[in-house]
């Protein structure tokens, strides 16, 4: 079993808006989210060649739920310490050039962390 870390996930929006105009009203096509952050992306590829891993890190709140969610969907266990506020959403806008607005999560809570560190000491535990 594999483990990743991911200390700021995120759900990224993807977007694309037709002739886009500053300081104008714009509309999407189409957009979908999609759930990232270093070490999400490592358990996605993990997954991808046939590697069984578990996703370790921070969530918050619904886009919490978000990535836990996202993540059975596609046959990864996660195992999140769930903190207080939110996790960060990105805006990747695809119009004449692509640009991107990367958002803040909240803080994590000294007690986030221990806790974080207990969950790191119980899974090494099942194998010592």
């Amino acid at each position: 079993m594999y483990y990743t870390i991911t200390l700021n996930p995120a759900i990224d929006m993807l977007t694309k808006v037709e002739n886009f105009g500053l300081g104008k009203l714009n509309r999407t096509g189409e957009s979908d989210y999609v759930v990232g952050g270093k070490g999400i992306n490592i358990s996605l590829l993990l997954k991808n060649i046939g590697k069984e891993n578990k996703a370790l890190g921070f969530i918050a709140d619904f886009t919490g739920y978000f990535i836990k969610d996202e993540l059975k969907k596609q046959g990864i266990e996660s195992n999140f310490v769930e903190t207080k506020g939110f996790i960060r959403i990105n805006i990747k806008l695809t119009t004449d050039t692509e640009t991107e607005i990367n958002s803040q999560s909240s803080n994590v809570s000294a007690e986030n962390i221990k806790e974080f560190f207990n969950t790191l000491e119980e899974l090494n535990s099942e194998y010592t």
